[in-house]
């Protein structure tokens, strides 16, 4: 039979030794020989106890984390195996920042593990309300959770039922190219959509259910809150969240080593750039080179006009007008005169797709290659 006092004393003297929430967590565990864990508001396991000496075969935490079986037994289920499991909420201010959770093995000790869980939710405020702090954006521990699943974890995602109908689209956000109200402000605006999964250094978000109407009020609030970040087209088939996640990510870290310019960054516009950033040192290796792109950065210097990045732009954009005077915040009208007079410099046709090409890969070499001397 337990005795709370017991538990009240442990807890304060835990306090008075200025000890961890690992302390107070492996000392409870000590008492009551029953698992105990404090998650914070985002599914995050800040400490535990005990969860590996529990005789059940479900993993109720990964990498860190709550997992997505333990969050469905500890907050659905309510018991597993021979286990009751209780959860009791961690308030800052009226705002919920975490959880304490414990497992007891008789229903006839439900009482006391009550009353032990809300005063440890009262002990503990101070922890979990400097860990909130590190959130640029609260949603419940359920989209945490399902954030976090589809995007760090390994599950099936037909096993989420919030997710499945309509078209998806992933953005993801580094927090150093971004201000935090920026962010903060973004997200607000569209959480109601979002899954956000977040660190110390990125955002990452699934939008659900999209159409392309949606898509599209998406794309305006990103140029409305005038956000750095790295967005996937719409797609339909959900097993492809993780995926389009890597991929943006690969797309970010470009973006940082080949200093491009701020914005956003589609996942389509990346495609040639990336795939030739890849090829890039193969290129310089063979010694390749276009006479031809010289004479056009000879052009620039000798007339001050800017028709190399304007054509390195142009066919980034996959020889997309509107778009690429968008990029270079020009009129639609103005690219044309210089297109017409970039293929007058070069002798060139550039709707032909062979010469846009090879002149994107000599582009992307003739970069590196000053990007390297420069460094030297």
């Amino acid at each position: 039979m337990y005795d709370i006092n017991d538990c009240y004393k442990i807890i304060f003297e835990a306090m008075a030794e200025n000890l961890t929430l690992n302390n107070i967590a492996e000392q409870i565990y000590g008492y009551t020989g029953k698992g105990i864990a404090f998650i914070s508001g985002s599914g995050r396991l800040m400490a535990s106890a005990g969860f590996e000496d529990e005789q059940t075969t479900v993993s109720f935490f990964r990498k860190g984390h709550l997992s997505w079986d333990g969050y469905q037994l500890f907050f659905g289920k309510k018991k597993a195996g021979k286990s009751c499991l209780y959860t009791e909420p961690v308030y800052d201010k009226k705002k919920i920042s975490g959880y304490v959770l414990l497992t007891c093995g008789d229903a006839k000790d439900r009482a006391f593990f009550e009353e032990l869980g809300g005063f440890l939710a009262k002990i503990v405020e101070r922890f979990f309300a400097q860990e909130q702090k590190r959130y640029l954006y609260n949603q419940s521990l359920r989209k945490h959770m399902i954030a976090w699943t589809i995007m760090e974890d390994d599950i099936d995602i037909d096993q989420i039922k919030e997710l499945q109908g309509g078209k998806y689209m992933a953005a993801l956000f580094l927090k150093s190219e971004n201000t935090s109200s920026g962010l903060s402000g973004f997200l607000r605006d569209s959480g109601n959509a979002a899954y956000v999964y977040e660190n110390e250094g990125e955002i990452r978000i699934l939008f659900c259910k999209l159409t392309e109407q949606g898509a599209e009020r998406i794309r305006k609030r990103l140029d409305e809150y005038q956000l750095n970040g790295c967005v996937s087209e719409l797609f339909s088939d959900g097993h492809l969240c993780r995926a389009k996640e890597h991929l943006l990510a690969r797309i970010a870290r470009s973006g940082q080593t080949a200093q491009m310019e701020h914005g956003i960054r589609q996942e389509r516009e990346w495609f040639i750039p990336g795939i030739y950033s890849y090829a890039t040192p193969l290129i310089e290796e063979a010694g390749l080179m276009d006479y031809s792109i010289q004479r056009l950065l000879e052009e620039d210097e000798e007339k001050h006009t800017d028709l190399y990045n304007t054509l390195k732009v142009y066919l980034i954009c996959e020889n997309n007008i509107t778009l690429a005077a968008k990029k270079l915040h020009i009129h639609r009208n103005t690219l044309v005169y210089r297109l017409k007079q970039i293929e007058k410099c070069l002798d060139v046709d550039l709707n032909d797709t062979e010469t846009s090409w090879d002149l994107l890969a000599f582009i992307m070499m003739n970069d590196m290659v000053r990007q390297k001397q420069e460094k030297e």
